[in-house]
């Protein structure tokens, strides 16, 4: 921007995986809007959370993808993007999701260092 506010979008935070991806929930009654039943989904993120390591979750998250094109408990429509605006005079900002600690205020000259 013109005046040196930086402008960030949210990074997804809530739909990054299985646990807490609210959208790929099957738990009837209390998943979200629509209430999509799926024991397979719910046992595949169950299977997810329980996994020792990166290998296994990668694996069961493909069978997750599977299951969720046969099941289909959502489909999106868009995508929403928050802007967020901050003061020019602040620096180390970090990305993504909001969190105020670090954050310093800069001299004008060195306001564009990120």
């Amino acid at each position: 921007m013109a005046d040196g506010s930086v402008l960030r979008a949210s990074d997804g935070l809530f739909t990054a995986n299985p646990a807490s991806n609210y959208a790929l929930r099957g738990n009837g009654a209390a998943a979200w809007e629509g209430w999509p039943k799926s024991v397979e989904l719910e046992n595949l993120r169950t299977a997810w959370l329980d996994a020792g390591n990166m290998a296994k979750q990668k694996r069961i998250c493909e069978q997750l993808q599977r299951q969720l094109w046969r099941d289909v408990p959502y489909i999106p429509m868009g995508q929403v993007i928050k802007p967020t605006a901050y003061r020019h005079d602040l620096a180390d900002l970090p990305s993504g999701f909001p969190a105020f600690y670090g954050v310093r205020r800069t001299d004008q000259e060195n306001r564009f260092i990120q």
